[in-house]
């Protein structure tokens, strides 16, 4: 399929993915200071409710505007001319954008844009985290920028488990590590590699499994219930016990709970 319209008018400019990131960062305004209404999505929602500004918003006619089509590939570019208005949820380490990923805001898709394979959140935790503190692994953005209300020291490792890189990354972090995966086949597996790849770099390291509330899938279910304050403050007081105990004694997970 060749592409028609406004991806042909692209001038021959290419940049690199950092300075594709960079300037993206720099134009794109965040969902809380987009203008326009933007159409009914959970993750438009979570970013207004908790103010997150590395949520931004981008169309196509922002990617053409600013000469960047041409550095994007033509998988990448069919996605963006599909979508037409997307989100883009950025990552930062260090205070410099190293990945983003990309949500249409019209269907249940989405894609990676990244330098290189990291975790998502590492610049969110709290300023004066230090190793031996206990942090919370998820597996997406969804999950764990629901649960920072209740814990803000939690990342999300952007699949159902952990790369050896992200294993590397986190030891030398901390050595306590409290996972949230999913309640499904694989978040089991995901929990397993994950133990394995983190004990194999520190066999001392603690690490702990949160337990979903009742039969959720993953923590972002608390958020998705959010319009229901029943359910919502029934997760949200199940969760932060859990967390008290394990955060607040340092004790075994389960003993006594």
């Amino acid at each position: 399929m060749e592409f028609t319209g406004i991806l042909e008018q692209e001038e021959a400019k290419f940049y690199t993915k950092g300075e594709v990131l960079t300037i993206l960062s720099e134009v794109l305004p965040s969902v809380k200071d987009y203008e326009r209404e933007l159409p009914p999505n959970k993750y438009v929602d979570l970013a207004l409710k908790y103010g997150y500004l590395n949520y931004r918003v981008c169309t196509l006619a922002d990617l053409h505007s600013h000469k960047l089509l041409k550095s994007f590939t033509y998988n990448q570019k069919k996605f963006f001319n599909e979508a037409g208005i997307f989100l883009m949820m950025f990552n930062e380490v260090g205070g410099k954008p190293v990945s983003v990923v990309i949500r249409s805001l019209k269907e249940k898709l989405f894609i990676d844009y990244s330098l290189f394979y990291t975790v998502y959140g590492l610049d969110m935790i709290n300023p004066n985290f230090k190793y031996g503190d206990w942090l919370v692994l998820t597996e997406g953005i969804y999950d764990s920028d629901s649960f920072r209300v209740i814990y803000k020291n939690i990342v999300s490792m952007l699949t159902s488990n952990i790369t050896l890189m992200q294993a590397e990354v986190l030891s030398t972090i901390t050595d306590k590590f409290l996972i949230a995966f999913d309640s499904d086949g694989g978040g089991e597996v995901g929990y397993d590699v994950a133990t394995k790849r983190l004990k194999a770099l520190n066999p001392e390291c603690r690490i702990e499994r949160l337990v979903l509330y009742s039969t959720d899938k993953d923590l972002g279910v608390m958020e998705e219930k959010s319009n229901d304050i029943e359910a919502y403050n029934l997760r949200r007081s199940y969760y932060s016990s859990l967390v008290d105990y394990i955060i607040g004694g340092d004790g075994n997970f389960y003993e006594g709970f």
